[in-house]
This record gives structure tokens, C-alpha cells and sequence, in this order.
């Protein structure tokens, strides 16, 4: 067989032939390109979900999971153990003195304070008689009635008096007679015996007059007392003095001002504060511990 040259010969031009030639070529791989990129896409979408489905199980598991307890590491060591209660109170004298004022009176003013130190027997305060009521003017006219009463019956007691000496001296003069007659045969025993009971007699009205008329007197006075008029007016030294009963300390002062007290009044409180006692609440099972 022979060998054939031919040749081909056309009119397009250059610049034609290379594109048309390009375009078919490069066809095919863009198609790959944007394929392998939409896979790559997708890949990297599931990877995606993949870790945050992973990441979600890893939280549900770890917020599942039981957390760790704190806790202080020491030595263990023998010792004695201490149990320590502690709770609020207060604490108090334990014994506390109320002194009151023993009598009715006058008490003077307190100079004790809150505090002070006093010792056994001291005196906390001094009362004095009180000072007469002011009368009105019906009560002075009744005072003064009852003494007019009492000076008569005075001067009655007083007359019975006089009466009952004069019987006695009588009667002592008729018992000596009576005895001389006796002693000379010339009068009965009986009716000497009648004599010397009637002298007696006498004696004993006398005595008892002497008593009436003491009373009277009495009552006079008392009258004459409850009209101011009696003359007597308290002593300075007719006071009684309250003493502490024990040494310690001023706890209150409850009479600080002079005034008229009753008997039973309070009037200071003492207490030794070198004894105190503490109060607290406590639980049952707390206090039995204690």
C-alpha cells in the first residue's frame, strides 16, 4: 500500500480553533470540580452533626455522672473529745436579799447607789414616827369632846377615891376598937370577925378606886394626845435603823426619797455578786449532757 499525505485545509480562523478545542476539554473537569466540592460539603455537614450529637451525649453523660464531695483531710490521731454546748443566757445573783422597812414611819432619804458595798449589819436606812395626822374640824370637836369625857370621869374616880380612903381610915379605927374589946372579954369573936372583914372590904374599894382613877388619868392623856396637846414630841433618837442583812453589793435601790412607809414596804435589795448563777434554755437532750 502507498502512503497518503493529506492535508486539510479551511478558512476558520485561529483563535476559534483553540477555544472550541479548550471549552470541550475543560468541560468535563469542571463537572468534577463542583462534584468533588459538593461532596466535600456534605462530608464536612455530617462530620458537623456527627460531633454535635457526640458533644450533646458527652454533656447529658458528665451532668449524669455523680459530682464529687469536698471533704478536710486530717492525721487521725487518740485525744480526749470535746463536745461544746453553746447557747445565750444570763447570769444573776444567786441569793438576793428584798430588805423592808420593819416598821410604819418616816423613812429618810437613801445616800446608797446601785453598786455600793455594804457589810453585815450596816445600816441601809432609818425610819422615824411618822407625824400626827391633821384633824378636821369634826374630829378635833370629837377629840375634844372625848377629853372633856375623860377629865369628868377623872374627877369621878378621883372623888370615889377620896370616898374609899375616908371608909378604909373608918373601918381601920372600928377594927382597933373591936380588938381592944375582944381582948377584954367584952365582945364576941363573931363579931370581931365581922369587923376585920369589913376593914378589907374597905381596903379593896380602895385599891380599886386608886386603879379607876389611874385608867382615867390614861384616858385623859390619850385625849389630850389626840389633839396635839400631850407635850411629848419624838426624840431625835427615836428611830430604827434597817440593817443589811449580808455583806455584798447595792442590787437596786427600790425607795430612793424620804416618804411615809408602810411595815413590809421594800425599800433596798442586797446580794453577795461573787455567787452567780447563769440561766439558760436548753434542750432536753442538751441538758442532760451538762
Amino acid at each position: 500500500m502507498a502512503a497518503i499525505d493529506a492535508t486539510v485545509t479551511t478558512d476558520l480562523p485561529a483563535s476559534s480553533l483553540v477555544s472550541g478545542g479548550l471549552t470541550g476539554a475543560t468541560a468535563p473537569a469542571r463537572h468534577r470540580a463542583r462534584d468533588h466540592k459538593r461532596k466535600l460539603m456534605r462530608g464536612t455537614r455530617q462530620v458537623l452533626l456527627a460531633l454535635l450529637v457526640a458533644g450533646a451525649a458527652l454533656a447529658a453523660v458528665m451532668s449524669l455522672r455523680p459530682r464529687p464531695v469536698p471533704v478536710d483531710l486530717a492525721n487521725v490521731v487518740e485525744g480526749p473529745l470535746l463536745v461544746a454546748i453553746q447557747e445565750s443566757g444570763i447570769t444573776r445573783v444567786k441569793d438576793r436579799y428584798d430588805v423592808s422597812a420593819p416598821v410604819t414611819g418616816r423613812v429618810s432619804r437613801l445616800t446608797l447607789e446601785v453598786g455600793d458595798p455594804v457589810k453585815e449589819g450596816d445600816a441601809l436606812a432609818v425610819i422615824a414616827p411618822a407625824l400626827s395626822p391633821l384633824l378636821d374640824d369634826r374630829t378635833r370637836a370629837e377629840a375634844e369632846a372625848r377629853l372633856g369625857a375623860a377629865l369628868s370621869a377623872l374627877d369621878q374616880a378621883r372623888s370615889q377615891t377620896a370616898r374609899a380612903t375616908t371608909a378604909g381610915q373608918l373601918a381601920e379605927q372600928d377594927l382597933a376598937r373591936s380588938r381592944q374589946l375582944a381582948a377584954s372579954g367584952s365582945l364576941a369573936v363573931q363579931a370581931l370577925e365581922q369587923t376585920e372583914f369589913a376593914a378589907r372590904m374597905r381596903a379593896d374599894e380602895l385599891a380599886s378606886a386608886n386603879f379607876s382613877a389611874k385608867v382615867a388619868a390614861e384616858e385623859v392623856r390619850v385625849a389630850r394626845v389626840a389633839l396635839g396637846r400631850g407635850g411629848e414630841r419624838s426624840a431625835p433618837d427615836r428611830h430604827v435603823d434597817v440593817l443589811s442583812p449580808v455583806a455584798g453589793r447595792v442590787l437596786r435601790v427600790q425607795q430612793k426619797s424620804a416618804a411615809v412607809v408602810q411595815a413590809g414596804t421594800p425599800l433596798i435589795e442586797v446580794g453577795d455578786p461573787q455567787a452567780l448563777e447563769v440561766v439558760v434554755d436548753l434542750l432536753t437532750t442538751d441538758a442532760v449532757h451538762i
